[in-house]
């Protein structure tokens, strides 16, 4: 069984993730999306677990038998982080697992990737893989309009308002969602 795994704050789900996720639910045989900072509410963490699985689950309807939301709490010790996140896999996984691969943006700048790396001979899978898959996306919003999209775009937009960058960052399901709360 091939397993992806994708962690992040998702603080909303943007374009971007959602072709990761797409990517992974296509290619995998199950994909774990792991919320990460959700005991976390503030400015760069506006929106609660429960409002970041509706955004997920709202595009991914048809998809429901291909992944699981897990919050994923932090520790007090990166070595038990890692053992949870095996233990949360385990835990949801009957069948032999054959391919693990984590997924993430930027393996030379990013904490929680040098900790998965660190301490991947802990985790007791077989195959274990990491797929970096570059946060500087662009994506073409109409022919002659394209976008680079990142999470601090969407959080500085949704800080100050801007409707019409939000609507070009996120699918029109989360912008529904969310209008309310940013109006």
């Amino acid at each position: 069984m091939k397993i992806w795994i994708f962690i992040g704050r998702m603080q909303p789900l943007h374009l971007w993730h959602q072709k990761i996720i797409t990517e992974s639910i296509s290619n995998n045989d199950f994909t774990f999306i792991m919320l990460w900072s959700s005991w976390i509410i503030n400015e760069y963490n506006p929106f609660s677990d429960l409002e970041r699985k509706n955004f997920i689950e709202n595009i991914f309807k048809e998809y429901r038998n291909k992944y699981k939301i897990i919050n994923l709490q932090d520790s007090d010790s990166d070595e038990k982080w890692v053992k949870n996140i095996e233990n949360i896999i385990k835990n949801n996984i009957e069948n032999e697992i054959k391919n693990l691969t984590f997924y993430w943006w930027d393996f030379k700048n990013d904490y929680a990737i040098k900790v998965l790396k660190e301490y991947e001979d802990i985790l007791n899978f077989d195959d274990i893989n990491f797929r970096e898959i570059s946060r500087n996306s662009i994506f073409t919003i109409h022919k002659w309009e394209k976008v680079y999209i990142s999470s601090t775009l969407v959080r500085q937009s949704l800080l100050n308002k801007d409707l019409d960058l939000l609507e070009k960052l996120l699918d029109v399901r989360v912008f529904e969602l969310l209008i309310d709360k940013i109006s």
